[in-house]
């Protein structure tokens, strides 16, 4: 797992190298100050989400490493049943809901649409993978403590993909496209705080 975390701290490393070079050699040498303010828009809800996404997997690395020197991985953390599998369609429902919602803050556009679209299909494959048959316990449904990390990573970056939609048009990314993207992550992070809450 060492060279996970190299791995990571190279991303990390060459992300803000990269913004940094990019700011000095366009910005500053090209005499392109004026498009510095749209730019430095774009990328800093960007670079927010991407510096979350990237302590989540830190976070999940450590616990990765923990989990695997106590042989925990495959700890079941919850068992799902066919309740908890319809709250999650009806939760990634809203969601998709929610984002083309926002959108009509400032006018729904087809950005807006493909948002939504795009995490519904996203959430609706990894609700497949959470929610499928155990057949090692009775087809039983449960999630591990390494699901939980996987888990992890999907809702972290829910919000980065959100963003990178707008991003790659010409229009780039307003204000209403950063509010989808923290509404994206709290509705799924807070979700899945409640489906994993242990009973009690």
């Amino acid at each position: 797992m060492r060279g996970f975390r190299v791995l990571i701290d190279f991303l990390n490393f060459a992300f803000f190298l990269g913004l940094v070079i990019f700011i000095i050699l366009y910005i500053v040498v090209g005499d392109r100050i004026d498009i510095f303010t749209k730019i430095a828009k774009m990328l800093i809800p960007v670079s927010y989400f991407m510096a979350m996404f990237l302590l989540a997997l830190r976070s999940d690395e450590e616990k990765f490493e923990k989990f695997r020197k106590e042989d925990k991985l495959d700890e079941i953390v919850k068992y799902l049943d066919r309740v908890d599998s319809v709250k999650d369609i009806v939760v990634i429902i809203i969601l998709s809901v929610v984002i083309v919602f926002l959108g009509m803050i400032e006018g729904i556009n087809s950005i807006d649409i493909v948002q939504a679209l795009t995490c519904l299909v996203i959430l609706n494959l990894w609700h497949v993978i959470i929610f499928r048959k155990k057949e090692d316990l009775a087809g039983l449904q449960y999630m591990t403590n390494f699901d939980v990390m996987k888990d992890r990573v999907v809702i972290f970056l829910l919000p980065l993909i959100v963003l990178a939609i707008p991003f790659s048009s010409s229009g780039g990314v307003e204000t209403v496209d950063i509010i989808q993207a923290i509404v994206s992550l709290a509705i799924m992070y807070g979700w899945r705080k409640l489906m994993l809450k242990k009973d009690e």
